[in-house]
């Protein structure tokens, strides 16, 4: 039953990086606006997105792992037909 209800707090009151993030996310959003920038921050434009660049950075690497295995599958079938010889003509 404790267990539930900390869980229930820590919904209504998270606890953590998630908490840190936000509280810095604020402070920036702050700051930003203090310098006098024609656009105004608000604190979600300081959050990190962890997800979306975990994502990006898999999708990246993704498509550089398929070139690498297309350039890698290109030499072998060069490689192969090289020893016909009506391939060389």
């Amino acid at each position: 039953m404790e267990f539930s209800e900390w869980m229930a707090y820590a919904r209504i009151y998270p606890l953590g990086e998630d908490r840190a993030d936000a509280r810095t996310a604020l402070l920036a959003s702050v700051v930003a606006n203090s310098a006098g920038s024609k656009k105004k921050y608000q604190p979600v434009d300081f959050m990190p997105d962890y997800f979306e660049r975990a994502e990006k950075s898999l999708l990246k690497k993704t498509a550089e792992g398929l070139q690498e295995l297309r350039s890698r599958l290109a030499e072998r079938i060069k490689a192969a037909f090289s020893q016909f010889p009506q391939a060389n003509k």
